[in-house]
């Protein structure tokens, strides 16, 4: 590798360490949303709770963070069909983000501001879509990011089945305690499958580094 192709690297190297933290740090607000609706503490979009602004403020991590590594093709998300999906569901989160900031800062009805509704409603089809479509390409390749997909796709499946559970099945007792724990099970994997985009991201050029 040549001296300038190496120097041209560096602040990409950096830059992708740096989104990939920001990632990580938002999946770790993230958690401690759900610690705090645990505690007690309400959690919504555009709400003035330690809860809702805690949330806000992940949401807007893995938004700008999910953008940055989409954009930077920081390894292993360098192929096209990742950064692509990477790059619709950041954009769904920022269209989302952007709805919950507006939404606090409206003295009245924030469902009357056509702005915000179409932000949130439109912020939350495309970041469906960006899971959708991420999942997908991470389960085209081989190694972490299929690790990661599979993951995803469990925990969401985990939590789908406890909702399933206590709304269809009246459970009560043992198997709504069963279906309680199985949510929050599935919480935790998906957090960590998150996490793991971020963690990736700082490690990724770090590993390849000595790659021509």
């Amino acid at each position: 590798m040549t001296l300038t192709r190496l120097e041209s690297r560096v602040p990409n190297q950096i830059a992708a360490r740096v989104a990939g933290l920001v990632v990580l740090v938002g999946w770790v607000l993230m958690l401690a949303t759900g610690l705090l609706f645990a505690a007690g503490s309400s959690v919504g979009i555009g709400g003035s709770s330690v809860g809702s602004s805690v949330f806000a403020a992940a949401l807007a991590c893995i938004a700008i963070g999910t953008v940055a590594i989409a954009l930077l093709g920081a390894q292993p998300f360098g192929t096209r069909a990742v950064r692509l999906s990477l790059g619709v569901l950041g954009f769904g989160l920022c269209c989302a983000t952007a709805g919950a900031l507006i939404s606090a800062a409206s003295a009245y009805d924030p469902l009357e501001n056509w702005t915000v509704v179409v932000l949130l409603l439109g912020g939350g089809l495309v970041t469906g879509i960006g899971v959708l479509a991420s999942v997908f390409a991470f389960l085209w390749r081989r190694g972490p990011t299929r690790v990661i997909a599979e993951l995803f796709a469990a925990g969401i499946l985990a939590a789908w089945a406890a909702g399933f559970i206590v709304n269809t099945m009246s459970a009560g007792g043992i198997l709504r305690s069963l279906a309680l724990l199985l949510a929050m099970a599935g919480g935790l994997v998906v957090v960590g499958a998150g996490a793991g985009i971020g963690l990736l991201a700082m490690r990724g050029h770090r590993e390849g580094q000595a790659t021509p």
